[in-house]
């Protein structure tokens, strides 16, 4: 998985992708479709579809791989937050926003309850609601949500 993120960073997707599919095939085969690792893999070949600009496939990979972290490990486990997260940026690549929307603020209120305001997974995600809002022509709840995250990071309410 990590030589598939450092292709994917690098804008390299022919390469991250076929090192994606047979890092999940293996993990599935070896440890079985709803280990961590698995799920770990299948968010990460989401992540290169999406990348890719293979949108619906990332969408149909990102999402089953949140429904099964959600089913094994719970709402809030801090890897199915990741899941949602993943599954906001794919909707935002697609153009959906109300779908981006929608998983932004559930994680981004998930993740101040449970990480904290000032964790930088919940400023990461704080970001991307900010910039989705934008998108939509929503301006004043991206400045809401803004003033929210500066304030909170002002204070140092959270040492995270």
């Amino acid at each position: 998985d990590n030589l598939v993120m450092l292709y994917d960073r690098a804008k390299r997707s022919e390469q991250a992708q076929p090192l994606a599919e047979e890092t999940l095939r293996r993990r599935k085969a070896q440890l079985g479709e709803d280990h961590q690792d698995t799920l770990a893999s299948m968010s990460r070949l989401a992540e290169v579809l999406n990348s890719a600009g293979r949108h619906e496939e990332a969408l149909a990979m990102a999402t089953k791989s949140l429904r099964k972290r959600e089913a094994l490990l719970g709402e809030d486990h801090p890897e199915t937050l990741v899941g949602r997260h993943l599954l906001g940026w794919v909707h935002q690549s697609m153009g959906n926003w109300d779908q981006a929307i929608q998983q932004y603020e559930a994680t981004w209120q998930k993740r101040k309850e449970i990480l904290g305001v000032n964790h930088h997974s919940t400023l990461d995600v704080a970001r991307n609601l900010v910039e989705v809002y934008e998108l939509a022509g929503r301006p004043e709840e991206a400045a809401a949500v803004r003033r929210e995250s500066e304030s909170s990071a002002a204070e140092g309410s959270d040492p995270s």
